[in-house]
């Protein structure tokens, strides 16, 4: 007897899957080289940059590490006194003396706080950067820049806690970058920071920066930039 063939057709999302998973894969490698940080070598000015800090030998092991994330050619870290110097060969964008400079020595710190009235964090901080597990720069299904951030497990409890009786707000550097309403239970392993920036390119600076920062912990201390000269 002989069976009916069945009518299968396959699903539009089929044919359109793979397409939106490159289109997304493509985006996110040029996002990350207009970032200037990943996927390039490092093609601008070799300089010499001159921090003043009160504490520059608890500042060179987290500069170094982002100094390696930004992807910074043959880096020299040194410290004497109050200075830490370093030379390397930067990304080569236009901005790479206020930008980049800046992002060395940017407090990385992140916060979270029950959301008061007003809106504004409220209380003492419910977790901070020394909960942090993770942080990863990820794209999303929209191909839009997310830091994925995800806490140790009792912090995790602490904010659940929280949660209760309210939003509760993330905060990197004093900018509220995520308000998260998890009353219901918190959303999975992981917190969701998404840049508000006009431009896709800022968004995903801004993005790659978060990360750079949040992975390799906060500022030990204050620290300025001195002056940046052409390495001799």
């Amino acid at each position: 007897m002989n069976q009916p063939t069945p009518n299968i057709r396959p699903s539009v999302l089929a044919f359109i899957l793979p397409f939106a998973m490159g289109l997304i894969l493509a985006v996110a490698v040029g996002g990350l080289v207009i970032a200037g940080y990943i996927g390039r070598d490092p093609t601008g000015d070799r300089l010499t940059v001159v921090f003043e800090t009160g504490c520059g030998d608890d500042w060179r092991p987290i500069i170094q590490q982002r100094v390696d994330s930004i992807g910074l050619g043959e880096p020299a870290l040194t410290v004497e006194g109050n200075q830490l110097t370093l030379t390397a060969t930067f990304p080569g964008l236009e901005d790479d003396e206020t930008a980049v400079t800046a992002l060395l020595i940017a407090p990385g710190e992140l916060g979270v706080f029950a959301e008061g009235e007003d809106g504004a964090p409220m209380g003492e901080s419910l977790a901070g950067s020394a909960d942090i597990s993770e942080a990863r720069l990820n794209l999303d299904l929209r191909a839009r820049s997310v830091v994925e951030v995800s806490l140790e497990s009792d912090a995790r409890k602490r904010v659940h806690e929280a949660s209760r009786a309210g939003p509760v707000l993330y905060v990197v550097d004093g900018e509220v970058v995520e308000r998260y309403d998890d009353r219901r239970g918190l959303k999975g392993m992981s917190i969701d920071f998404y840049p508000a920036r006009e431009t896709l390119e800022e968004e995903i600076r801004v993005a790659t920066d978060w990360s750079i920062v949040l992975r390799h912990g906060p500022a030990p201390c204050e620290a300025s930039v001195a002056s940046v000269v052409p390495a001799s």
